[in-house]
């Protein structure tokens, strides 16, 4: 993508400029076209976005899980294992109930309504979201400062 001195400058510490960059990429339609910094920053805006604004459940009944090993690959990338490893976990949650997640319902074991319903389980993904709160900035920090290193596959000055 190509961008201004200004927003070079800027990128990625600026939120609008870096969101912009993410949009031109992840609009190109197909993520596997992408080098590992274009699509590390799509999977961090994604999963990023939906996290923020539904927490892990979110990203268990709302992608397909088709973003988390994109996003926890792009993590190990960044150096950022603590939340590698968190992400890690919640997919293992996504596998073993990828049946119903996969059409958009909670599984028994995770609703509270059902007589399956596993209250241990239902507070390890809590307390897995909270350790995914509390690691933001450090997690913010080594992402940009991995879309920082990649400037110059990610953006070009016009």
């Amino acid at each position: 993508m190509k961008v201004d001195k200004i927003q070079y400058d800027s990128f990625p510490s600026d939120f609008e400029v870096t969101n912009n960059v993410f949009q031109f990429y992840y609009s190109s339609g197909d993520l596997s076209r992408l080098s590992d910094p274009q699509r590390a920053l799509c999977y961090f805006f994604i999963c990023e976005g939906l996290i923020d604004n539904g927490g892990f459940y979110s990203i268990l009944l709302e992608t397909e899980g088709k973003f988390n090993w994109g996003y926890i690959t792009s993590l190990e990338n960044a150096g950022e294992a603590k939340s590698q490893e968190i992400l890690q976990q919640i997919h293992h949650i996504y596998e073993q109930f990828e049946g119903d997640f996969s059409h958009g319902e909670l599984p028994p074991p995770l609703d509270d309504e059902s007589d399956q319903f596993d209250q241990k389980l239902s507070d390890r993904i809590d307390v897995l979201e909270e350790k995914w709160y509390a690691q933001t900035d450090e997690r913010i920090l080594k992402m940009n400062n991995y879309f920082a290193n990649y400037k110059d596959d990610l953006i070009k000055i016009t």
